[in-house]
């Protein structure tokens, strides 16, 4: 007698052990063969070449069904269905070849290649978003969205550059650093209007926008207008006060996901790039750049209504605020208004007394880590701002910025009764103290004694 096998069920599946675990990212595989297979994911190793196109792929069965992009199966004549499906695969194969956008979206106009791609894109509209993050509540239009966002809360970035070993949370931002650092320059796609070449397409769509001035994204709160959703979305948190990024090791939370980045780095010792001025170490070859301009002296960034230079465009985008009168930064306990966040957190440690910032030499306490890194220079003696003139050295960048004027003769702060033009502000106080303040009080005092020399000759 035969017996009858069953099939193993999805619960007996789902059961089996999974002794094959990926490294990078810790997801489980029954059989090795498909741990080999998914390793692929974090690399950029693309071992599939279609001949027809050159798109590459992970896994041959992927090429496979590329391929029939390319050649269109055989269907009987009388399968009209089929034959409809089959019409559709080639039309989107050719339009996947030949660049074409044919379907619009009626919301924003933006184009797709496929009609698939412009359903999903459509949701962004309607503002169904089912799917919510168990941390930060954000909600999603898709699972795959969702999925991609927990990365930010974990901090888990599985997909490595094989070149440089660095790690992100996005192949697509994998695929855009391959191609941007390690492709030996190559920028295929250039802006018709200035020439600036870009590695990926949609950078040269954002891009494009810079010379139109196309704001569409306009902030419900202060009115500024921005040429992406996303960064709306970012500058929203300005005003939320949200900062839904928490660091794991210690409590302090961000507004951006790269920030969050940025600040994990704080913890650990990797900080590969070294000042040549002070030795400082950094995380990050921007910061390093940024810093090396508190010794050069370099201020790029001027403000076009008052010419107040800055070393940073950050630094000038906040001091733009001095101009318009923008304070959305509210203390709630004096109700007090602030154009930045990080003057609001100070202001506030004016009510707490609070001074967390502690000098490991003399114990004196400081409410803000600057004022305690200026004077631990005080103990060390360390002056790493040193003019390239004279070679004069000093321990804070503002007194080496007033220094400067003595080798270029600017003199910016000027009298207003004598019209007298002085380097530093200080020195023109002391001069309306010592000359005109003086010159005030003998001219009232000569003035008394006059008064009273008349009034003295009346009583006689």
């Amino acid at each position: 007698m035969i017996q009858e096998t069953q099939a193993p069920s999805k619960e007996s599946d789902s059961a089996a052990p999974k002794p094959y675990v990926c490294t990078a990212c810790s997801k489980s595989f029954s059989h090795s063969s498909s741990l080999y297979r998914h390793k692929r994911i974090h690399s950029t190793d693309r071992p599939y070449s279609c001949e027809a196109c050159t798109k590459s792929y992970t896994h041959a069965s992927d090429l496979l069904k590329h391929l029939e992009n390319h050649v269109p199966k055989k269907k009987p004549a009388y399968d009209h269905e089929s034959s409809n499906n089959d019409e559709a695969g080639r039309h989107n194969s050719a339009e996947t070849h030949s660049g074409r956008r044919p379907f619009t979206c009626n919301t924003c106009n933006k184009l797709f290649a496929h009609s698939s791609s412009l359903s999903r894109h459509i949701k962004c509209h309607s503002g169904l978003k089912p799917y919510k993050c168990p941390i930060c509540a954000k909600c999603f239009s898709t699972t795959a969205n969702l999925h991609v966002h927990s990365r930010v809360h974990s901090g888990e970035r599985p997909f490595s550059c094989r070149i440089c070993l660095r790690a992100f949370a996005h192949s697509s931002t994998l695929s855009k650093h391959v191609r941007s650092i390690h492709s030996g320059g190559a920028r295929p796609y250039t802006c018709k209007v200035c020439g600036k070449g870009f590695t990926a397409p949609s950078n040269l769509t954002s891009h494009l926008k810079t010379h139109s001035g196309e704001r569409p994204h306009a902030c419900s709160v202060c009115s500024k207008r921005f040429s992406h959703s996303s960064t709306l979305s970012q500058h929203l948190r300005i005003h939320s006060g949200e900062k839904p990024f928490q660091c794991q090791i210690c409590p302090k939370a961000f507004s951006h996901s790269s920030t969050l980045w940025k600040h994990a780095r704080t913890h650990s010792s990797d900080r590969p790039y070294s000042c040549d001025y002070c030795e400082k170490r950094f995380s990050a070859a921007a910061n390093l750049t940024a810093h090396i301009r508190v010794h050069s002296g370099e201020r790029p960034f001027k403000c076009k209504l008052c010419n107040k230079s800055f070393s940073h465009s950050s630094t000038l985008w906040k001091h733009g605020r001095v101009h318009t009168g923008e304070k959305p930064f509210k203390c709630g306990i004096c109700a007090r208004n602030f154009a930045l966040s990080s003057t609001l957190t100070r202001h506030i440690r004016t009510h707490t007394g609070e001074k967390p910032f502690a000098c490991s030499v003399c114990n004196k306490r400081f409410a803000q880590a600057s004022n305690l890194s200026l004077h631990l220079r005080n103990h060390s003696g360390v002056k790493p701002f040193r003019c390239k003139i004279c070679f004069k050295s000093f321990s804070v960048s503002s007194n080496l910025h007033s220094h400067l004027r003595t080798h270029t003769g600017e003199r910016p702060f000027q009298c207003k009764l004598c019209l007298r033009s002085f380097t530093h502000s200080s020195t023109l106080s002391k001069h309306i103290r010592g000359i005109h303040t003086l010159k005030r009080k003998e001219q009232q005092s000569k003035w008394m004694k006059k008064m009273n020399k008349k009034l003295t000759e009346k009583s006689n």
